[in-house]
């Protein structure tokens, strides 16, 4: 038997050569071994687990550590925009930063008359994170599609739906705007495409690059996706409606010499230029 303060120190220490926050991960783990909260864990700190339990949690422990998955792969969900989402390994994890993109999307649907019933399309749905947080927050009536080329990654994101009570969404495998006809068009589109240039592959952490290839790598130097969408857009935009985007940090100057006037960049908190706003005429 072995007391949960132990627990947590041999934990903690095991993780320190691979996480920058080892007490709060080895708290996290025991959380997702023992089903305890966090509360029972900081209020009883001498009850003891049994060795079954344990192993559980070392098992986790070792895991983060010799293949380096994070945290959301190892407990299979991750908050984003005060919601939980389910994620395996068949799709990205969802971002903090990501989540302005979603504010942003709210903001320009604020904007449309109350009568109004948008159509709004998230390209590479993922997890579903970014449509079902959009579905979620936003009152009014609307149609909201969602694409992204594998069934694995749909499965996911339609669990998700349903989890957050938006099973409305209607999901659909394709690349690009490859499942609706030419003259479909949108009053609201979003996107977090795979914006990594291959070439910096070696400069990602370890757990990045546990995550899909699709979601991460995009050719041409990380702008193959962002630049097709990009092209592609203004034929599924009404007249008035509006595209957003996540980029790479660095990946401004290059879309601004191709497309010019076209695109509005948006900084996130810290003050990165993160996302691209082009506004149909």
């Amino acid at each position: 038997m072995i007391a949960l303060r132990e627990m947590l120190r041999r934990g903690g220490e095991l993780l320190r050569d691979v996480s920058e926050a080892p007490e709060l991960e080895a708290l996290v783990l025991l959380e997702e071994s023992t089903s305890l909260s966090r509360t029972h864990l900081f209020a009883h700190p001498e009850s003891s687990l049994t060795e079954e339990r344990a192993a559980e949690f070392f098992t986790l422990i070792e895991r983060r550590r010799r293949e380096r998955l994070p945290l959301a792969y190892l407990t299979g969900r991750r908050e984003f925009f005060s919601l939980q989402f389910s994620v395996t390994r068949d799709v990205f994890i969802p971002r903090p930063e990501t989540e302005l993109l979603v504010e942003e999307g709210l903001d320009y649907l604020s904007t449309l008359p109350s009568q109004a019933s948008p159509r709004v399309l998230d390209i590479g749905t993922g997890s579903g994170a970014i449509i079902v947080a959009l579905r979620k927050h936003y009152t009014g009536r609307g149609l909201f599609f969602a694409t992204d080329i594998a069934r694995e990654s749909l499965s996911v994101a339609r669990k998700n739906a349903i989890d957050n009570g938006v099973a409305d969404i209607l999901f659909l495998q394709a690349p690009f705007f490859d499942a609706f006809a030419p003259g479909q068009r949108f009053d609201l589109i979003l996107s977090n495409p795979p914006y990594i240039d291959r070439g910096g592959e070696s400069l990602l952490p370890p757990e990045v690059l546990t995550e899909p290839d699709r979601a991460l790598f995009s050719a041409e130097r990380g702008l193959y996706h962002i630049r097709k969408i990009l092209r592609l857009a203004p034929g599924y935009l009404k007249p008035g409606g509006r595209l957003l985007m996540e980029t790479g940090e660095d990946q401004r100057s290059a879309l601004e010499e191709e497309f010019g006037t076209e695109l509005t960049f948006i900084q996130d908190l810290s003050g990165k230029t993160r996302f691209i706003r082009m506004d149909h005429r």
